[in-house]
């Protein structure tokens, strides 16, 4: 029996394994392999069975000391739970901007070593690695994935241009309907990818501040007209010297930029309608570095409680919203508190006046590396005077949290 969540399944004997395509081998493997995917949800991801490290760092070589601890432990990891991985499936690309062609390998052990993505002797092909279906070069340019998906799809445009002619063959509209349904999804996936609109704000200085420049996609998008453009000629029996212009709209199929930037605009609509708690989000709408104000927040406790427990909660509230902030991998966070009591029973032992907050937070640090300094309580400190104007509204307010923040404080 399997039980996710409120859902159970009947109860069956497994004599060895599940049937082929069975529904529940997907759903047990990514359970079994949670726990590897949890353990660095920032700088590890997956999908189905394959699986990424990504590391960053100032050298290639101290990302390759990352990636080479990272694999060693997923061995370990899988060697106690009986999981065996593929090493001869292993692949390593570096991503830098650099022009030179330096390219560390994975020392893993004695018998394995993972050689980085490079060209092969008499390959003409720009060396990528292919990750569901999107080919990732050197430096990000793309170019072997364009290439790529318009090969593919002019040869789907061709077998479809090859069943009808100008006196026999299917419907147009049926040829239409395959053309959109196989053609135009094999040339533009992973646009989202690599579009990102023909002008973009210039982030140079000078002439250029404050600038529409060109991102330089003419010849990409030139390659995919020239498919869709054949693809046209497979829906409609028309002569060669037909101007495009009549193709694309006898046959009712976009430009390639019209086209692109309908996938764009649908992703910029998909980004804004997921929740802000999505880790798509959170890594989008990371803050900059420096001095911001991100959010506040006030409330009260039990009128018989202590301004101790109110710093305690306090503090214990303001962290909980800190980590739902969206922020890098690399984020350092700071828990600035006035009272040396409270940070004292944040590091060591909890008091006994809301345990329940010191436990919590003792936790939450654990996990988080989050540092913890004391900081003036007197009036000039930046924020300070609001973080006392936001207390006191907090303190005059009828709204009390439910749950232990409501409960009064226990002296004996």
């Amino acid at each position: 029996m399997v039980r996710l969540e409120d859902a159970y399944t009947d109860e069956s004997r497994v004599q060895c394994g599940t049937p082929q395509g069975s529904p529940l081998s997907p759903v047990l493997y990514m359970l079994y392999l949670a726990e590897l995917l949890n353990q660095d949800q920032a700088l590890r991801f997956g999908y189905a069975d394959d699986i990424a490290l990504y590391r960053i760092g100032n050298t290639l070589e101290e990302n390759v000391t990352a990636i080479t601890q990272d694999v060693r432990r997923i061995e370990a990891w899988g060697l106690a739970n009986k999981v065996a991985f593929a090493p001869e499936k292993l692949e390593m690309m570096h991503f830098t901007r650099r022009r030179h062609a330096h390219a560390p390998e994975a020392v893993i052990s004695p018998t394995l070593t993972i050689q980085p993505t490079t060209s092969a002797p008499g390959d003409t092909k720009q060396p990528a690695l292919r990750w569901l279906g999107v080919w990732l070069d050197r430096k990000l340019t793309f170019k072997r994935h364009i290439a790529e998906r318009v090969e593919k799809a002019r040869k789907v445009a061709l077998h479809i241009k090859h069943l009808a002619n100008t006196v026999h063959g299917p419907p147009a509209a049926s040829l239409r309907k395959a053309t959109i349904t196989c053609v135009m999804p094999s040339l533009l996936y992973g646009a989202e990818a690599w579009y990102p609109e023909r002008t973009r704000l210039s982030t140079g200085g000078g002439h250029l501040r404050g600038t529409m420049v060109s991102t330089r996609m003419g010849s990409r998008i030139a390659k995919a007209d020239k498919v869709i453009n054949l693809a046209t000629k497979g829906v409609l029996p028309v002569w060669r010297t037909t101007p495009i212009v009549a193709n694309l709209r006898d046959a009712g199929l976009p430009p390639c930029e019209v086209a692109l930037e309908h996938i764009r605009i649908n992703m910029a609509l998909r980004l804004r309608r997921l929740d802000v708690r999505h880790p798509l989000t959170m890594r989008l709408t990371a803050p900059a570095t420096g001095q911001a104000l991100v959010a506040t927040g006030k409330g009260a406790i039990n009128t018989l409680s202590h301004v101790f427990d109110a710093e305690a909660i306090g503090a214990l509230k303001g962290l909980q919203k800190a980590l739902t902030l969206p922020s890098n991998a690399d984020t350092q966070r700071w828990l600035c508190i006035d009272s040396t009591s409270v940070i004292w029973c944040k590091l060591a032992n909890a008091s006994d006046t809301s345990q329940w907050a010191f436990l919590e937070s003792h936790r939450l640090i654990d996990r988080h590396a989050v540092n913890i300094r004391w900081f003036p309580g007197h009036q000039g400190i930046t924020g300070n005077e609001a973080a006392d104007s936001l207390a006191d509204a907090g303190a005059k307010s009828d709204i009390v949290d439910p749950g232990p923040t409501a409960q009064p404080t226990i002296s004996v």
